[in-house]
């Protein structure tokens, strides 16, 4: 009864929250170069999304101009207590995977500017506590932000923003099914189609899944230039892992790993673009971390500084709704 009674309140919640206003965006990136923004690539937008109460979108509105959002969607009125906020940039390019923004206006209604943004995955709601504009997200004057390879994710701070076209934001009414699962909700298990990725240059592309309830893995498939795979730098980790409180899981053991070397290396942050020299550099191997699954629909995954967007089936949360009425 407990877990029907989480899940029908994650329904309410999900109608509520999760149906974000969809924006029309061009089909590619290639003209997002710099200097060739042209008038049919205005508009573009990179989302994140880890809390009902941070729903950031960036829009490149044309070749000068950047806006950063918190809950544009949300009707006037919708609350009081939940923060909202624009802050206008303009922007130049710095290099072919960079820009450097320079504050023209906010409408934000706190002054603590040195406030530190809380980090992806860490916003947890307690009573009668709110957050500011600046825990939400900083203010960006005089920071340069960086693009990946394919310009399908944008890293302003700790935070991975994503193409909106391939967001989740536009996904409506449709959960990964782990949370289904942890719910016990249906007929769903742990399987290798529930997956979550992370992928930001041609060397580096990141899966986890679960295998069952208890054990994940995280493999990565390095290519080369010509698209061949490169053996080297490509491996797979497997784990056992332990549920926690509030959706998390905490990786408790390594069982396996199939890396060619297992030294301890620097691990070059998301869209770190330096020459790989170990697998090390990739991802580290993880003991005793806790893996943040985040956002109340499972479509989203923190490790420590990495975000990995789920990539498997979704499924209607209003038809498991029915389901589980249908058995009561």
């Amino acid at each position: 009864m407990r877990k029907i009674i989480q899940f029908l309140f994650l329904v309410i919640l999900l109608t509520n929250f999760s149906v974000i206003g969809q924006t029309p965006i061009s089909s590619g990136l290639t003209s997002i170069f710099p200097g060739s923004l042209s008038k049919s690539r205005e508009g573009e937008v990179y989302a994140f999304k880890d809390n009902n109460t941070r729903e950031i979108r960036v829009r490149l509105v044309n070749d000068s101009l950047l806006l950063v959002n918190n809950l544009e969607s949300r009707p006037r009125g919708f609350s009081v207590d939940i923060t909202s906020f624009i802050d206008k940039y303009h922007y130049k390019w710095v290099g072919p995977f960079s820009i450097k923004l320079k504050l023209i206006s906010t409408c934000r209604r706190d002054n603590d500017v040195n406030t530190k943004p809380i980090p992806p995955g860490k916003m947890k709601l307690k009573k009668n506590r709110y957050f500011t504009d600046y825990e939400i997200f900083p203010l960006l004057n005089g920071e340069i932000i960086s693009f990946s390879e394919d310009y399908t994710l944008m890293k302003i701070r700790q935070f991975l923003l994503q193409w909106e076209f391939n967001s989740y934001f536009n996904i409506g009414d449709k959960v990964g099914p782990i949370m289904l699962a942890r719910l016990e909700i249906g007929i769903y298990d742990f399987s290798e189609k529930y997956f979550y990725q992370f992928c930001d240059r041609k060397e580096r592309n990141l899966t986890f899944k679960f295998i069952n309830s208890n054990t994940a893995q995280i493999s990565n498939v390095c290519y080369n230039k010509d698209g061949s795979v490169n053996d080297k730098y490509s491996f797979v980790d497997t784990y056992l892992i332990k549920p926690k409180k509030n959706w998390d899981y905490k990786i408790t053991k390594l069982i396996s790993t199939t890396r060619s070397d297992s030294e301890k290396a620097e691990v070059y942050s998301p869209l770190d673009l330096r020459k790989i020299k170990s697998c090390g550099n990739i991802f580290p191997l993880l003991k005793n971390k806790t893996v943040d699954i985040i956002t109340l629909d499972h479509r989203l995954l923190q490790i420590g500084e990495f975000t990995f967007f789920y990539k498997g089936v979704l499924e209607s949360i209003f038809i498991n709704a029915k389901f589980e009425n249908d058995k009561q």
